[in-house]
Order: C-alpha cells, then sequence, then structure tokens
C-alpha cells in the first residue's frame, strides 16, 4: 500500500531525534512537542498553563514532557534569558545536526503539594515503585522534601526511572547517598545532554574511572578531602581520557618525587602524556621500554656515538626507575639523567 501526505497549508519540523525517539515516548511527550511545534510556539514565552488546557494534561506533565525532550537532546537550554517565572517558558528554533533544534529555558523546579504527589500516584502507579526502589538503592527512607526532588527528577525534568535508579545505584557506589548530590547532579547530566539510559552508562563508566583515578591522585599527593582545584580536575580528567594504569601513575608520581622533590601534578603529566604518545600504557610495556631504552644506550656507547635524548620520550626514563628494574631482576639501572625541559 503506498500513501501520500497531504501538507496543507502548513508543515511541521520534526528534529530526527525525536523521530528515534518516538517509540519510547509517552502519549503526553509526544502530543506536547507537536503542539509547540504546530502552533507557533517558537520564539514566544510559553504558558505551561495554557498548554496543559490546549492539551487537557496536568502542568507537571507538560513540565515533565517538556524535559523528557530536553534531556533527549531534542530540547536544550538557551542562556540568553537568565529570570523566567516557574510557570513560563522560552522556546526558540535554531539548526541543528537533524534539522530544526527547539531551545528551552524553563523555570524553577516546581515543589509538590501533598496533594499534587497524591494525585501524581493515582495517575501513574509506578511512581510508588519508583520512590520505593530509590529509597532501596540509596539505603534510606526519604523525608517529604525528598520525595519531592526524586519526583521532579522524573515529573519535571522527564528522566526515565531506569535513568535515575542507574545514577542512584553510581551515587551510592561512591558513597554520595543524599538526594541534593543526586538531584545536582541529574541536573549537571541534563545540561551535559546527558538523558537516555545509554548516555548515562557511557558517562558513568567514565567517572567510575575518573573517581578511581581522583582517590589514588589523592593518596599519593596527599590531598585528603579538600576539592580538586580546576587544574588538578584537568590534570585527572585527561589521564583518565587515556586510560592510564594505576600501576603507571605511581610509576610517574615516583619520578616526580625523585626528581623534583615533590609530588608534582605538573610533571607527572609532563611523563605520563610523554609515555602515552610513545605507546606506553601499563606498567609492563614502561618496564619494556625503559629495557629497550638501556640497550640502545649501550650500543651507542660501543659504537662511540654521542646518544641523542630526543629519540626515546625525553622526560620518562630517569634515575628514579632503576628501583623499579632492580624489582624486576634487571642487572643495570637506568643510569641518572637530566631531564630534558620543554
Amino acid at each position: 500500500m503506498k500513501l501520500k501526505v497531504e501538507y496543507g497549508n502548513k508543515v511541521v519540523c520534526l528534529p530526527q531525534k525525536a523521530a528515534e525517539l518516538a517509540p519510547k515516548a509517552t502519549q503526553s511527550e509526544l502530543s506536547v512537542l507537536l503542539y509547540l511545534l504546530a502552533n507557533e510556539r517558537l520564539e514566544k514565552d510559553i504558558d505551561i498553563s495554557e498548554v496543559a488546557s490546549a492539551l487537557k494534561l496536568d502542568e507537571a506533565l507538560v513540565n515533565g514532557s517538556i524535559n523528557y525532550w530536553r534531556g533527549a537532546g531534542v530540547l536544550s537550554e538557551d542562556g540568553s534569558e537568565k529570570e523566567q517565572s516557574p510557570a513560563r517558558l522560552t522556546v526558540k528554533e535554531s539548526n541543528g545536526k537533524n534539522g530544526n533544534v527547539i531551545s528551552v529555558i524553563s523555570g524553577d523546579t516546581p515543589h509538590y503539594t501533598g496533594e499534587e504527589i497524591e494525585r501524581l500516584f493515582k495517575g501513574e502507579p509506578k511512581l510508588g515503585e519508583y520512590i520505593d526502589e530509590c529509597q532501596r538503592v540509596l539505603g534510606r527512607m526519604f523525608t517529604p522534601l525528598e520525595i519531592n526532588k526524586m519526583l521532579s527528577l522524573r515529573e519535571y525534568y522527564g528522566l526515565d526511572c531506569e535513568f535515575v535508579l542507574l545514577l542512584c545505584s553510581y551515587c551510592r557506589e561512591i558513597g554520595k547517598t543524599s538526594v541534593p548530590y543526586v538531584e545536582k547532579t541529574a541536573k549537571g547530566l541534563i545540561d551535559e545532554g546527558v538523558g537516555t539510559v545509554a548516555a548515562l552508562e557511557s558517562k558513568l563508566e567514565f567517572l567510575k574511572r575518573f573517581h578511581s583515578v581522583e582517590m589514588l591522585v589523592r593518596k599519593l599527593c596527599g590531598l585528603k578531602s579538600r576539592a580538586l582545584t580546576a587544574k588538578e580536575k584537568r590534570f585527572v580528567d585527561h589521564w583518565t581520557e587515556l586510560s592510564i594504569s594505576k600501576e603507571v601513575i605511581e610509576i610517574a608520581y615516583e619520578v616526580a618525587i625523585n626528581n623534583t622533590g615533590s609530588p608534582s601534578m605538573p610533571y607527572m603529566n609532563k611523563v605520563l602524556t610523554n609515555w602515552v604518545d610513545s605507546g606506553y600504557r601499563t606498567g609492563e610495556e614502561v618496564f619494556a621500554g625503559i629495557e629497550a631504552y638501556r640497550k640502545k644506550k649501550e650500543a651507542k656507547e660501543k659504537e662511540g656515538s654521542s646518544f641523542d635524548t630526543d629519540e626515546f620520550f625525553e622526560t620518562a626514563l630517569r634515575r628514579s626507575l632503576e628501583k623499579h628494574l632492580q624489582t624486576l631482576g634487571a642487572e643495570d639501572g637506568v643510569q641518572g639523567e637530566e631531564v630534558a625541559e620543554g
């Protein structure tokens, strides 16, 4: 059977990403998105109550639907306007990778009254199960205010229950079980465009590795519990992205101690980056590189020619690594040399 689209006098542009997510979206989420696109709501202030009335939906569902598309990346936050009343938002049209993308400025996170919570639970019975499971994962009973915050993540920001539960599980793993911490992390993820379970799984995998590297750096550098500076965080982030093993970071730490007298993170970063650029990511590979360097140096000395340290990662092989060679049973350690700067 062949069908023909009758466009009439108007055409609604639907982002490709929205079409891909349509099978998973609820009826209210699809209705709100189509309403905004089809009723000339672009470049205008939108009254949530007006949309709710037109679609015969609760205002909470309208807010939740809008923020579902925001979390999915179909809607994105626009910082051009700083102040919005809690019940209003601005929608603007701009060009994106898959066509038209709607930018949304939303109001403050709502506070649900007891009556509103009761109505939400009646309208969506699984919300009670969602709250119970969140409490189980975080290992604590929620206060009424905390229930409000967890409901807003689902009903206002439009996050899937699976998304929130996965985030709660991660927060518990790192010892952060407070609801405000979960809420703050969720908002940060939404701002980064992480709004689907698949995107969250990928992000959490990185965050777990980041946390592991951060804990090691804190231990080695004596940072204790203070917050990392922006520069320190960039180093940890860089080492996490490079997937450098803990063993190699520990070796770089000893190199820094023996050559600078302090756990210099800039110095460690220079060493680690040089090793990775040379293809060395594990302790075994680093030691193999050291052995190759030693043999190459011996060959150069036998030939009576000078050795150019630029031929082998300049800052990496220092006298501090003699200790590591000895533990491997090497007969000859790396001879002491000054680190070439730059």
